[in-house]
């Protein structure tokens, strides 16, 4: 299989401190500058801050509900029925799985 000509540039601006940790970082890996960037390039996640931030309000309104249910349970232990608690937990579980929370 005939290896793939690289055309494409990608020009990227940054300042000589940024520039000099890149390098070392690609000489640590043994590989030059070009080889370390398209190799690590693929390799990270891109994270979306607007989607965490409601992955986060999300997390925190079910933490809510369940310090409710815990501390309802607590009081009124003789009066809660554990089947039915425990099938809204794990109804819960599923939804945050469900929802990659």
């Amino acid at each position: 299989m005939a290896k793939e000509i690289r055309t494409k540039i990608v020009p990227v601006r940054m300042n000589k401190t940024e520039h000099d940790r890149l390098k070392k970082m690609a000489a640590r890996a043994e590989k030059t500058l070009a080889e370390f960037l398209r190799d690590d390039a693929g390799k990270r996640k891109v994270r979306n801050r607007k989607d965490e931030l409601k992955k986060l309000a999300t997390l925190n309104r079910i933490n809510s509900n369940l310090n409710m249910i815990a501390k309802w349970v607590n009081t009124y232990r003789d009066k809660a029925d554990e089947i039915q608690v425990l099938q809204r937990l794990i109804s819960i579980e599923r939804a945050i799985k469900d929802n990659d929370l």
